[in-house]
């Protein structure tokens, strides 16, 4: 459905480019305003997301993602703050280590700050 209103969105304003002054503005302009409306929407095609707030956390308890297991974190001894039990039961991918890279791992710790 919103791939459909996108697309005729698009074809509208190519169809009319001749009444507007710069076309390719409106499509920018447009573009923009969808990705800051989606900046509020919560993520609802991956579960990725538990995984990226649980290596943000890691970091910002000063530990490293690519450490241990996430089940490790839950043993007694090894709790660390913002590391729950119903994080990790979302967690898509328990009994592997992360997969992100290094840069991606700044990001989820600039999130999860």
């Amino acid at each position: 459905m919103f791939y459909t209103a996108a697309f005729a969105s698009y074809y509208y304003f190519i169809r009319h480019a001749p009444f507007f002054p710069n076309p390719y503005n409106v499509l920018l302009y447009s573009a923009i305003a969808i990705r800051i409306i989606a900046v509020f929407a919560f993520p609802a095609l991956s579960d990725d997301i538990y995984r990226f707030v649980w290596d943000g956390r890691l970091a910002i308890e000063g530990y490293h993602p690519f450490e241990h297991l996430p089940s490790y974190y839950l043993e007694a001894g090894n709790q660390v703050n913002g590391i729950t039990p119903e994080l990790f039961d979302k967690l898509n991918s328990q009994n592997y280590y992360t997969i992100y890279p290094t840069i991606s791992q700044w990001v989820f710790t600039f999130s999860a700050w």
